[in-house]
């Protein structure tokens, strides 16, 4: 337990003496200035309080007080043919995008089994210089969003020529794809299925900004050691 507290206390003189050098009055300061991030440290103190007013306490009663109807089953192989409605909405770039995913085969969906969670993520074949689509559906309404979630991150991937540029633009790019899908879909589907898909997907995004900023909170942390 001393020798641990010892390292510790040297680690933030290490710090302290990286900030002194290279002219910051604090470690945080030198970190949020030096380490390549696309936001500034008070960046990151404004996201964290305008989410903790405004969107923690909106998110806990969405979660707790929903009684939502059940959706049917889709399939997913209609799930993923949607998309082009939603494509055609945004122009012939992400049409292209969504003809080239198909052709070239880069994505898998597959029907969840066991324990696992249904999602979407994407990964980087950087051999084929291309993104490729994971997809685990439920079988259900919500699968539209797993599946838009994926090709907006798709897209994002696609068009930078990288897995991931910066998350916070990934994940926006990926939700607003979603809440277009929501939209060209919408006199599809009878009024059940579309709130349960409506009102899952902004239970989505604000958990994803609540998450982004609870990783922002510990990383601050972190760098604010002194």
């Amino acid at each position: 337990e001393k020798l641990a507290i010892q390292k510790y206390v040297e680690l933030l003189k290490i710090r302290r003496q990286i900030a002194d050098e290279a002219g910051f009055d604090s470690y945080i300061d030198f970190a949020y200035s030096k380490n390549g991030y696309s936001y500034s440290k008070n960046n990151a103190i404004l996201l964290m309080n305008d989410v903790n007013r405004y969107m923690v306490s909106t998110y806990i009663d969405l979660i707790t007080s929903s009684n939502l109807p059940s959706s049917r089953e889709w399939d997913h192989e209609a799930v993923i043919n949607r998309l082009y409605s939603t494509c055609a909405l945004m122009g012939d770039d992400f049409l292209d995008i969504y003809s080239y995913m198909l052709q070239h085969k880069l994505y898998n969906i597959s029907p969840k089994e066991d324990n696992r969670y249904s999602g979407s993520f994407v990964t980087y074949l950087y051999g084929n210089n291309s993104p490729y689509m994971h997809v685990t559906t439920g079988e259900s309404v919500l699968d539209f969003a797993n599946v838009a979630y994926g090709f907006g991150q798709f897209a994002e991937a696609f068009t930078s020529g990288t897995e991931s540029t910066n998350n916070v633009v990934n994940d926006l790019c990926a939700n607003s794809f979603v809440l277009l899908m929501v939209d060209a879909i919408a006199e599809n589907m009878n009024d059940d299925d579309y709130l349960v898909l409506e009102y899952r997907t902004f239970i989505s995004m604000l958990q994803n900004i609540v998450v982004s900023s609870i990783y922002t909170a510990f990383e601050y942390s972190l760098y604010d050691l002194e």
